[in-house]
């Protein structure tokens, strides 16, 4: 059988392809890279996809060599069937010698394996003792971080036992530029409360508004009348008369 020579017709069309592509490359980079760089550029282009598709298209069409092996082949099965059978023996006591020396090969190398082996086994039992002493350092370590944990609760504790004290609020030296509230329009509160208010320092309805259960401790402490701020609910009041809106002791104060 012939031959096929030179490129073939799959490389012929790979290269084709690739011209054309260099073509249009040159056509492309030729108006931002100037006519020299378009044609090296082309020239990449062009031989880099020649290469790519000839590499991946153009495997299978390989030179055919000529067919020789049927005639070797033939030929050694007539030299063979002229040979005599002692012959035939002697190869075959070959092999059997042959397979009897890999085998031993093989014996004796599996020993040493079968050796190596215990010394991965004996270094397993090691572990265990590494996990327990790794656990019990987890263990300290939550155990420590509980009792951490535990002692700012029980610190942060007693000062909310001792919050039920006496807090002083906001006061003002003097009233705003505005002028001071009429605080009378609070209910429970008289000219003589209002007096006292006064002279700790409330002058407005806001500043009553914003008073909690420490500065209401406060207040009340310095008041003759203890338990009135309570009772009378003087922060809805006046939050009420702050926004600008009215109560219904206020409206019955304007009244009279």
């Amino acid at each position: 059988m012939r031959q096929t020579s030179g490129l073939g017709l799959c490389g012929w069309v790979c290269w084709l392809l690739g011209l054309v592509a260099g073509i249009v490359a040159y056509s492309l980079a030729q108006g931002a890279v100037g006519v020299i760089g378009a044609l090296l550029v082309g020239l990449a282009v062009g031989i880099f996809i020649g290469l790519v598709l000839s590499a991946l298209f153009c495997k299978a069409a390989q030179p055919v060599q000529p067919v020789s092996a049927p005639v070797t082949q033939a030929g050694v099965v007539q030299n063979t069937s002229d040979q005599p059978a002692a012959q035939m023996d002697d190869g075959a006591a070959a092999r059997a010698a042959a397979e009897a020396k890999h085998a031993e090969e093989t014996a004796a190398a599996a020993p040493v394996q079968e050796a190596v082996a215990p010394k991965a086994v004996v270094k397993q039992p090691a572990k265990p003792a590494a996990q327990k002493t790794a656990a019990k350092k987890t263990a300290a370590k939550t155990a420590a971080t509980k009792t951490t944990k535990t002692k700012p609760s029980t610190a942060a504790a007693k000062p909310a036992s001792k919050g039920g004290g006496e807090k002083k609020p906001r006061t003002l030296s003097a009233p705003r530029k505005s002028g001071a509230d009429n605080l009378k329009l609070i209910s429970g509160v008289g000219p003589k409360l209002e007096q006292t208010l006064n002279e700790l320092g409330f002058w407005h309805f806001d500043q009553i508004a914003k008073w909690g259960a420490e500065e209401i401790a406060w207040v009340d402490s310095r008041l003759r009348f203890k338990g009135r701020i309570e009772r009378d609910d003087w922060m809805a009041q006046a939050k009420i008369l702050a926004a600008g809106g009215e109560t219904a002791f206020s409206k019955k104060s304007k009244k009279a």
